[in-house]
């Protein structure tokens, strides 16, 4: 398209309505391309920053939460059990002999320490990271200003990219209120828990 501008622009010599039409379908052309490449641009930093988040943040968040709930689990199993033997305590010598060893093993119970030998011997090494290269070739033959890796801001793309951005920033501002709200509801749910464990164990200690 360019070099048919060019050729139009020197065989003439003056402006035209030819010229005008080969000039318009050049600047449509250059905008598209250069919009393009800018989403090319911008997907490929997506596409890398996701990979990483899922291989560094996402899969070992998933693993560490699984852990958790199961430590969780252990822990409550053993609150259980220390109150069964706590308000099981009948005063035969051999029953207490029986509630000692109990509860000895009860306490030697580490919730944060169950799964330790689980994971030690299941863990596999970490994923790789997968790298996303931006295709020079496609810009080899382009003899205007887009680079490999780098937006193009000129008149043909700064309204695109003010949208962009401003679309990035509705998108971080409803993230981070996602985030809170998600946060004040697990704080509530822990707080109602413990609630409800004191409750528990209040009315053991009233029978």
């Amino acid at each position: 398209m360019r070099s048919r501008f060019e050729e139009h622009y020197v065989k003439s010599g003056r402006g035209g309505r030819k010229l005008d039409e080969v000039r318009d379908k050049y600047q449509k052309a250059c905008r598209k391309l250069h919009l393009t490449h800018n989403e090319y641009v911008l997907l490929l930093c997506e596409a890398a920053e996701f990979e990483k988040d899922f291989r560094t943040v996402l899969l070992p968040g998933l693993l560490e939460y699984q852990q958790s709930v199961q430590e969780g689990f252990v822990l409550t199993w053993r609150q259980l059990l220390q109150d069964l033997a706590h308000f099981s305590d009948f005063t035969s010598d051999k029953y207490k002999d029986i509630h000692k060893r109990i509860d000895s093993s009860l306490h030697s119970i580490k919730h944060t320490e169950e799964y330790n030998d689980f994971t030690e011997k299941h863990k596999t090494s970490p994923t790789e990271a997968v790298k996303f290269s931006f295709d020079e070739s496609l810009t080899e033959e382009n003899a205007g200003k887009l680079l490999p890796n780098q937006l193009t801001v000129d008149n043909l793309t700064v309204e695109w990219l003010r949208t962009k951005l401003s679309d990035l920033e509705t998108n971080i501002k409803d993230i981070q209120e996602k985030k809170t709200n998600f946060s004040s509801q697990n704080q509530e749910i822990l707080h109602n828990g413990k609630s409800s464990n004191n409750d528990i164990s209040a009315r053991y200690t009233g029978c």
